[in-house]
């Protein structure tokens, strides 16, 4: 019978081998119909189940009360697994994002009514990348500073909770300021202690988050004027951020302030561990569920016919 570091490194093996499918398979160049899009994120979604399970047992055996003592090997593996669930589910936030690009100036319909067909699916990675930011924000996280994986899915999580909010500005999951202040906390922690690739992340991720602030702007209010240019080069002065409604600078003491856990009704056999997989946001249930519902659209259901990213890749 394998061991549970067995179990644990056989398990980020096969979540590894996920992402590189994810990224070869959902992101394309040439314009893909959506409903083919869906076929393949379903299945995708049916492995991260298969793969939600298997954390599930892991913790079963051994249980943890809280995601702050919860052992290194179990953290790599749920930060790994959001991390597949918002890779996989980010088109379907670009696609909206051109949607509305598309549209600017006509009258764009509500995009939450417009897009509802596949709010369920783009809900999932919204509420991965909240989890993500809140495990790598606990109290006693060691931060991986000199190693790419902590970065990565930080700044993988803001960009993505940036495009959310700023495209759906009325949701609930999303606590933008509390999260915000949380990646920039990260990213100041690896900054501090000499993480120079951090340093640049965060002068992108400021960037982003006034530009999608401006875009917020401008489709609320077209006749608004930017207040700043669209198109500048990269500084290390954090611009505006869309999490802020004032033009100071975060307040960096108050960075690691942790929004309430979503429930995602999760039901191990114990109390105690679903209560933990709750805090983790790993669900086996949420997935199948999901996947379910993706079964029941038609073609005809869908908002737009064709998924076409082309002009995020040039």
């Amino acid at each position: 019978m394998a061991s549970p570091q067995d179990t644990t490194l056989g398990l980020r093996v096969k979540l590894s081998h996920l992402l590189s499918s994810i990224i070869n398979t959902v992101y394309k160049s040439e314009k893909t119909p959506l409903g083919k899009f869906l076929e393949e994120t379903k299945s995708i979604l049916h492995t991260l189940a298969g793969h939600a399970q298997e954390i599930e047992k892991i913790t079963r055996v051994k249980f943890q009360n809280s995601v702050d003592t919860m052992p290194k090997g179990t953290r790599d593996i749920t930060l790994l697994y959001h991390q597949c669930v918002v890779i996989a589910t980010r088109p379907l936030l670009l696609s909206a994002l051109k949607q509305q690009l598309d549209h600017f100036g006509r009258g764009l319909p509500d995009m939450e009514g417009f897009m509802a067909p596949l709010i369920p699916l783009m809900s999932t990675g919204i509420k991965s990348a909240v989890k993500t930011l809140q495990i790598l924000s606990g109290e006693d996280t060691l931060i991986e500073v000199f190693l790419p994986f902590d970065l990565e899915y930080a700044y993988g999580a803001a960009i993505h909770l940036t495009i959310a909010n700023a495209l759906f500005p009325s949701t609930t999951a999303i606590d933008g300021p509390t999260h915000g202040r949380e990646a920039h906390a990260i990213l100041d922690d690896m900054i501090h202690k000499g993480n120079s690739v951090a340093e640049v992340r965060k002068a992108e991720l400021t960037h982003l988050e006034f530009l999608f602030n401006e875009f917020a702007m401008r489709v609320n209010q077209p006749d608004v004027q930017p207040s700043r240019p669209l198109v500048r080069s990269l500084q290390l002065r954090p611009f505006p951020s869309i999490w802020e409604s004032s033009t100071a600078e975060p307040d960096l003491a108050s960075m690691t302030t942790l929004s309430e856990p979503q429930p995602l009704g999760c039901a191990p056999e114990t109390p105690s561990n679903a209560e933990f997989l709750d805090s983790i946001g790993i669900s086996s249930d949420d997935f199948l569920s999901i996947v379910e519902q993706m079964g029941s659209h038609d073609d005809a259901d869908l908002p737009f016919a064709m998924l076409d990213l082309s002009q995020f890749w040039k």
